[in-house]
């Protein structure tokens, strides 16, 4: 599994991005902003809260897709009610992308359903494309596909196989 408590990616990636939405945010969250990671087996859930209310003030998981472990999917982000529009989801998405990169995936998959216009305009801000629309049969929502190839500079980008032999 690609998901890991590991120092370099506390210190460098989530730090730099506390430290972008406390610089920029500094009016509506006077006590600051703290990002936090629970690690589960094939996932990592990203929880960001206000410090003055210790109030969780967006979430979204990201998960390694089954069957193929160099795709991540982003799945189940929300920003809460009063903080819509003000850049926040954009910042977030764009950790979220920094983050599967430091984990080392090639691709990031995300849905969303089709009347969720502004989620559209800020995935295509960050820079995921709009692959596939389907309807869903179980819900009957149509929904949005987004994708991003990420580049390869994760955990993995050290390994150098040695080349293969073959003797006769």
């Amino acid at each position: 599994s690609h998901f890991y408590n590991s120092e370099w990616i506390e210190t460098s990636v989530i730090r730099k991005y506390e430290k972008i939405i406390n610089d920029n945010y500094a009016k509506i969250f006077k006590a600051g902003v703290e990002i936090a990671l629970n690690y589960q087996r094939k996932s990592v859930e990203i929880g960001l809260f206000n410090l003055g209310t210790n109030n969780k003030i967006a979430s979204s998981c990201l998960a390694e897709f089954p069957g193929c472990c160099g795709i991540c999917i982003s799945t189940g982000a929300w920003v809460s009610t009063g903080l819509t529009g003000k850049g926040i989801g954009t910042i977030l998405n764009k950790f979220r992308i920094e983050l599967a990169e430091a984990y080392g995936f090639g691709l990031l998959i995300c849905t969303d359903v089709a009347y969720n216009k502004p989620q559209a305009r800020v995935l295509e801000k960050v820079g995921l494309e709009d692959i596939k629309t389907f309807r869903n049969p179980r819900t009957h929502n149509t929904v949005k596909i987004h994708c991003i190839n990420l580049p390869f500079f994760g955990n993995y980008n050290k390994i150098d196989p040695e080349p293969i032999v073959v003797r006769h």
